[in-house]
């Protein structure tokens, strides 16, 4: 042990010893990549009292650290399962699309989560903060979530991205976005079928008439709710607005309106307007 690694003890007034300098460890060669020091840096508070995986100069940028203040850094080993990059904790290697294997990584602009299935390729897949060409043209996305895998034996086998379940308020919107546009490949509504005589709900998006008579439309819509009428049936079917006026065209509105075959229908400025129909 060299001059500038003695340590140097000192007793105080309550019989404790006290160490200044340096010790150093590493192996027989010389190749000192850890120690313990009692030297005050410029920053006092941010002393370097401990590290490992460095030479004494680089102390302050070791792999591992603990400093005067309890404070400890850490770019290497793991927490848990998780592995401790420079910049990130990672489960796994983001390349790896080996069957059923997880893949994490948290970084302090980016989180991915990825479980691969039992076919390669197919994943279930939630990450936030990224760059993808995704609508035709590169794009920044804040929140994407992806279920490709097979055989998942969930809801009957189907593959369900996002869930939303919103229930018991007032207004209760699954899903909600308060500004710009919402753009859907593809939606899939239940179809009510029911004989005349029914009443459309809050749920009822796409009803089918199947006899002759009155379908009420819904007594309190929602501005821009719209709604989709059809019959399978030769008969008269009349859509009465429930209180509220429709409009077809340029008329001057109207309590009821006879059904064609199907016609679409938005309540729009306190009455329902004609969309478009199928005759």
């Amino acid at each position: 042990m060299n001059k500038t690694t003695r340590l140097k003890f000192k007793v105080s007034a309550l019989n404790n010893r006290c160490a200044s300098g340096v010790m150093l460890v590493g192996d027989a060669a010389g190749n000192n990549n850890a120690g313990v020091s009692g030297v005050v840096d410029a920053t006092p508070g941010n002393s370097v009292r401990f590290w490992a995986g460095a030479p004494y100069a680089d102390r302050n940028t070791a792999p591992y650290r603990v400093q005067q203040d309890g404070s400890f850094y850490s770019t290497k080993g793991k927490i848990g399962c998780l592995d401790i990059g420079v910049n990130d904790l990672r489960l796994g290697d983001e390349s790896s699309w080996a069957a059923n294997s997880n893949y994490i990584t948290i970084s302090e602009s980016y989180f991915l989560y990825r479980k691969n299935g039992n076919v390669v390729g197919n994943k279930r897949e939630v990450a936030f903060d990224l760059y993808s060409n995704q609508l035709g043209s590169p794009n920044t996305i804040s929140f994407k979530v992806e279920n490709s895998t097979e055989n998942s034996g969930i809801f009957g086998g189907a593959n369900v991205a996002v869930l939303g379940d919103a229930k018991n308020g007032n207004l209760n919107y699954a899903f909600y976005a308060g500004n710009g546009l919402s753009k859907f490949r593809g939606i899939e509504n239940e179809v009510k079928i029911s004989a005349s005589g029914y009443t459309l709900t809050k749920d009822d998006y796409y009803v089918l008439i199947t006899s002759g008579g009155n379908v009420f439309l819904p007594a309190n819509p929602e501005e821009g709710r719209t709604v989709w009428v059809a019959k399978n049936t030769a008969s008269t079917v009349t859509l009465q607005g429930n209180g509220k006026t429709i409009f077809v065209r340029n008329d001057g509105g109207n309590s009821a309106i006879t059904l064609q075959w199907s016609m679409q229908l938005i309540y729009a400025g306190g009455a329902w307007r004609l969309l478009q129909q199928l005759v």
